[in-house]
Parts: structure tokens; sequence; C-alpha cells
């Protein structure tokens, strides 16, 4: 049993150690690989404070993934673009490509909705803010693609974003 554990050991110290050895050559072309051709996935939860039962405390939700990177969240009054009878309605938008899942590839840049809830707007001024935002690496993303494919259903159920005049 200790030969065979200190095979074991040798293979990994020399596979180790020719690897290190072939990514400190700087001259060495990077190959091409399937990875590179998975679009760019960002992985992110976000923290909403002062919404619905969030009043004077924050809420960390669990992460979501959508296509490109998301640059940025807000917070929109929904009730005007979605033409909804309470005039007090908020929703949470991220600037991204698309939800993955809900699209099988990224979309235009546009403000795409993190949740399908609307919650009405109640006492202080409801923030946003993105916690733990990174765009997947790309040994990850072909990964994640080859886990969860990219027809999966995930956050939210819609994802169609909203249409704003710049």
């Amino acid at each position: 049993m200790r030969k065979i554990l200190k095979l074991l050991m040798t293979g990994l110290l020399i596979g180790c150690s020719s690897t290190t050895v072939a990514n400190n050559n700087p001259s060495q072309p990077r190959p091409t690989s399937e990875t590179d051709s998975v679009p760019p996935i960002s992985s992110f939860a976000f923290e909403a404070c002062n919404f619905a039962f969030a009043i004077n405390e924050c809420t960390t939700f669990p992460k979501q993934q959508h296509w490109g990177k998301v640059k940025e969240i807000k917070i929109f009054n929904v009730s005007e673009i979605k033409q909804l009878p309470d005039p007090n309605k908020i929703q949470v938008f991220v600037k991204s490509k698309g939800c993955y899942g809900y699209y099988d590839s990224p979309q235009k840049e546009a403000w795409y909705p993190i949740n399908i809830e609307t919650w009405a707007k109640e006492g202080k001024t409801p923030k946003a803010s993105l916690v733990d935002n990174k765009v997947m690496q790309p040994e990850l993303r072909k990964a994640f693609v080859e886990v969860y494919g990219k027809n999966v259903r995930m956050l939210p159920n819609d994802c169609n974003p909203i249409e704003l005049e710049d």
C-alpha cells in the first residue's frame, strides 16, 4: 500500500511540475479550446434593503447567472412601465445581456429583471446592491453549461427586459 501511495505522489509531483514549466513558457502559444466558445456568464447575489417585508433591514438573495458582465443593479418603479394599477410597485433589475437559462445565448444589453415579483414601495427609500458579482472563468463557464445546459429554467421565470428611453 505504501509503494502505491509513493508512486501516486511521485506521479502527481512530476505531473504538476511539468505543467508548471509549460505554463511559465511565455513563447508557447495558448491553444484555442472549446472553453473560449462559451460566452461570458456572470454569477452574482444581490442585497435589497427597505422594501416590502424588509423595512429597516436588508436581505441577501441567492446567486443568479446572467449572460455577459453584470454592470449595475437598480430598483425601478415599474407601475408605469408595466402599466400596473398600483402606482408604487418596484422591481429589481440588472444591466446585463439576459438571464442565463431563460435565453440560450446572450441578448442585447438592457435592464433585465432578477425576479418576477414587484413590491410595494413603503417608507424608506429601497436600495439594492450587487454582492459577489463575478464573470466566470472560461473553464468554469464550460463546466457550468455542461452541467446545467443552456435551456434550463433558472431564476427568474420571466426575463423580458424593460424598455427605457435613453
